[in-house]
């Protein structure tokens, strides 16, 4: 991973965690509208660091919005959250040559 992937990684794992954070009045609870979550088909045109950043972004933005949202920490929002935006963005990234239909 080069200088350029490690900075867009970071630069959106930034913009998802702030996007979580900013929104979370609607992104926790039974029922979460994440707005946030628009930004991971990009992961089919920027690749691993989409990947990466999303992990990473939701890790902060659930720790951090939790806090905000309810006043504690939620471990599985954070955990599962994360595994789930991980495995959301890698099937994207890797089907993104596959022409499906």
């Amino acid at each position: 991973m080069n200088t350029k992937d490690l900075t867009l990684a970071a630069v959106f794992a930034s913009l998802y965690a702030v996007l979580v954070v900013f929104l979370a009045s609607v992104s926790f609870g039974p029922v979460q509208l994440r707005i946030a979550d628009c930004l991971l088909p990009l992961a089919a045109l920027f690749g691993w660091p989409i990947v990466l950043g999303a992990t990473i972004g939701c890790f902060v933005g659930n720790a951090a919005g939790g806090v905000i949202a309810f006043g504690a920490v939620n471990p599985m929002d954070i955990v599962f959250g994360s595994v789930a935006n991980f495995i959301a963005t890698f099937v994207i990234f890797a089907l993104r040559k596959r022409r499906l239909l």
